[in-house]
């Protein structure tokens, strides 16, 4: 959730995120099931049955080929089990990998003097 608009600020050109403050007011919210995580380190994305996390290769938000976390939620909800390098559930993520780059693509990463700005 941006924290500008539901503060009743306005967020600068290069957030991203949706404004969750109708949820609060009883409003309907979103009908996605999948919910993208931004950290310092890389980029995840979350679903009722998965977590898949990318690190960024490089300052520039490059994605690496490789997940460093990839979590079967519906068997492991605490996460113990990382299935990241193991070949279990291919096609999932296969899937959720496309998902995440589709997302990654279509954010505009601030280059580094607008992120000094913010």
């Amino acid at each position: 959730m941006d924290k500008a608009p539901a503060t009743g600020g306005t967020a600068p050109a290069h957030w991203h995120g949706r404004d969750f403050s109708g949820l609060c007011l009883g409003e309907a919210g979103p009908t996605t099931t999948e919910a993208f995580v931004e950290t310092g380190a890389g980029v995840g994305v979350r679903t009722p049955d998965h977590l898949y996390y990318l690190p960024f290769a490089g300052p520039d938000h490059r994605l690496a080929e490789q997940p460093t976390q990839v979590y079967d939620l519906a068997s492991d909800p605490y996460q113990f089990i990382n299935l990241a390098t193991q070949t279990a559930a291919a096609e999932v993520k296969a899937g959720l990998d496309a998902r995440l780059r589709a997302w990654d693509a279509s954010i505009p990463w601030p280059t580094a003097a607008v992120a000094a700005k913010s």
